[in-house]
């Protein structure tokens, strides 16, 4: 499933960096703005700028675990095996994080299990946790390290890249 769902909300087309598509905009270049935030100044807000696309203010790259990688694929067995549903997968991960490192310098292949929805707002004025959304999140963390330590699950022996 490449899409948010039927309750996702709509994508505005004018939306994140110019000049780049709707999924570059997505998956190829995350970022986020604080104008203001209650621990600093909300009465005279100072904008923190992103730098422009070609990298970003720690040098992180951003970083590329194929789905069909061995543990991508079981990784995405784990979270099933927990929720009983199926997982969304998307191929990539954006550069703000230091996944490049684990990735691209050590040779472990990394993913990314958000515990929210598409509509939160995640990193915003109003970010917010849902109380059944969290408590899915940790049971899906937990089955996670539960599936690691049990060898029944088939866990890879290497990464291929």
């Amino acid at each position: 499933m490449a899409h948010g769902g039927a309750v996702a909300p709509a994508i505005d087309p004018d939306w994140g960096e110019p000049g780049l598509t709707p999924a570059g905009k997505v998956y190829g270049w995350n970022t986020f703005e604080v104008l203001a935030f209650k621990t600093g100044n909300p009465e005279s807000p100072v904008n923190a700028i992103p730098p422009p696309p070609d990298g970003n203010a720690a040098g992180f790259l951003a970083s590329r675990t194929d789905p069909d990688d061995p543990w991508a694929l079981w990784a995405a067995k784990a979270v099933a095996r927990t929720t009983g549903e199926a997982p969304v997968v998307l191929p990539n991960s954006g550069g703000s994080i230091c996944n490049d490192v684990f990735r691209d310098v050590l040779g472990v292949p990394t993913v990314w299990i958000p515990l929210s929805y598409a509509g939160c707002c995640q990193h915003a004025p109003d970010e917010h946790i849902l109380w059944p959304l969290m408590r899915q999140g940790m049971e899906i963390i937990a089955g996670l390290y539960w599936d690691l330590g049990d060898p029944a699950t088939g866990v890879p022996k290497s990464h291929q890249s």
